[in-house]
C-alpha cells in the first residue's frame, strides 16, 4: 500500500472509482459497482464535510493528550 502510495489515489473521484473497480473485479460475490459509486459520489460533500469535523475533533483531543 505504502510503495504504491494508495491513500493519493483515493483523494480524487476517479482514484475512488478505480479502487472500487479493483475491488469488484476481486471480489466476484459483489454486485456491480455502479451503484455504489453513484451513491458515493452523491453524498460526497456531506462525507466530506464529516471527514473535517473528526479530524479537528482527533486533533484537539491529541493536542490535550500531548499537553498532559
Amino acid at each position: 500500500m505504502k510503495s504504491h502510495n494508495w491513500l493519493l489515489g483515493y483523494r480524487a473521484l476517479k482514484g475512488m472509482e478505480r479502487s472500487l473497480s479493483g475491488l469488484a473485479r476481486r471480489a466476484k460475490h459483489m454486485p456491480p459497482i455502479e451503484k455504489a459509486f453513484e451513491i458515493f459520489v452523491t453524498n460526497y460533500y456531506h462525507l466530506n464535510q464529516c471527514y473535517y469535523e473528526i479530524i479537528d475533533d482527533i486533533r484537539g483531543f491529541v493536542k490535550i493528550e500531548l499537553a498532559t
